[in-house]
């Protein structure tokens, strides 16, 4: 990166924001937007550098995106606070002696980021549309949602209200996972926060309700079996990289290593082309979320199917294990399959839950215990 222009830009912006009427009237606003630019700019380098654009300009593109917040905003003002910041950052950019080429692209995707129009020709390239992906990425982050809680007046608003609002945000959120993303990068950022964003307000959705009403005795939770995409495998790096999660792999290394150079032939092998060998879901609660995996394949040198459930660990404790080893099963039956094998450590407590579900001890073997279930009609039961 060039960071004489990085530091240019900085100085550029701060005195620009200082000389602001309204925002030298509300530093809780001026204070802000100077993180929002911050935090858009390193999401914006994040994607250029994946993605292989120039990451100074991006950087430069995304601390200038909210520029004429410096102005006093009026009619129609937040409209057009797009198209009036590539305005204002055209001088600057020339002072820089950036070439005309990359000024104009960089001042549409600053022009287009709010309502995608610009009063300029331009090309909507990838690039110039990274600008408003940038800017929707960081409406889904921990801040974000935090001071949209407190804009919104959550803690006023009555029990009922609090769980309505919570019900509507992951509506909302729901739809949003419509919105195309001008990069792969960019869609698998979208895509894990709006996840996170979700899980978010299912969990206060889910202590609204635990504060007015015993929850369903007995009930199991709302979980299905997704085929994932490719992108979708970012939640299988998380759940591997994860102590807590990859602790009854602890006497084999524990966490395991999901290099996204690894991705496609991984995908490919389990998801695109498994023969009928080979089976592999995610699990995504009522919320959307992905909560876990579950699995099963031929094993050549035991000459059995083998299963596994994985339940990520801040989602343990909800019965989704219950839940997707039963939908495991019913998968596995479905297929084909007529007896289902789990090998588990000895010490591993999640021996209990498959033995709940029908799986009985097959034999030990050194630091394992074997687990089998009969699938067929005359097996059931579990």
């Amino acid at each position: 990166m060039d960071r004489e222009w990085i530091e240019k830009t900085e100085a550029f912006l701060k005195r620009s924001f200082d000389a602001g009427r309204y925002l030298a009237d509300h530093p809780d606003a001026k204070a802000y937007r100077t993180e929002h630019s911050y935090r858009v700019a390193n999401i914006g380098r994040e994607i250029a550098a994946k993605e292989g654009f120039d990451e100074t300009e991006m950087t430069i593109a995304c601390l200038l995106h909210d520029l004429s917040y410096c102005e006093d905003f009026g009619e129609d003002g937040w409209k057009e606070h797009g198209r009036r910041s590539a305005k204002l950052a055209r001088p600057f950019l020339e002072s820089l002696g950036m070439a005309e080429d990359r000024i104009r692209e960089i001042c549409y995707g600053i022009a287009i980021h709010v309502d995608d129009e610009a009063d300029f020709e331009g090309e909507r390239t990838p690039f110039a549309l990274t600008v408003g992906d940038a800017d929707n990425i960081d409406r889904l982050d921990v801040y974000r949602i935090h001071e949209t809680l407190a804009l919104d007046g959550f803690l006023d608003r009555s029990p009922e209200e609090k769980l309505a609002y919570a019900e509507e945000r992951i509506a909302r959120l729901r739809r949003w996972k419509e919105i195309p993303m001008a990069t792969e990068t960019a869609g698998k950022m979208w895509d894990e926060r709006l996840s996170f964003a979700i899980a978010f307000y299912g969990k206060l959705a889910a202590q609204m309700k635990a504060g007015r009403e015993i929850a369903g005795a007995g009930g199991s939770p709302a979980l299905e079996a997704v085929r994932p995409e490719i992108g979708d495998l970012w939640f299988r790096r998380k759940m591997l990289a994860d102590e807590e999660t990859m602790s009854y792999n602890r006497a084999w290394g524990g966490t395991l290593p999901f290099p996204e150079e690894d991705w496609a032939g991984w995908y490919g092998w389990w998801v695109a082309d498994p023969g009928d060998r080979r089976w592999y879901r995610y699990l995504k609660n009522g919320d959307g979320a992905f909560v876990g995996e579950i699995a099963y394949h031929w094993d050549e040198d035991e000459h059995a199917f083998l299963a596994n459930v994985i339940v990520y660990a801040p989602y343990r404790g909800r019965g989704y294990g219950d839940r997707g080893l039963d939908l495991l099963c019913e998968a596995a039956r479905e297929n084909g399959v007529a007896v289902l094998y789990d090998d588990i450590a000895a010490d591993n407590p999640a021996s209990a839950l498959f033995r709940k579900h029908g799986f009985a001890e097959d034999r030990r073997t050194e630091g394992k215990i074997w687990l089998r279930k009969d699938l067929t009609d005359a097996g059931k039961n579990g």
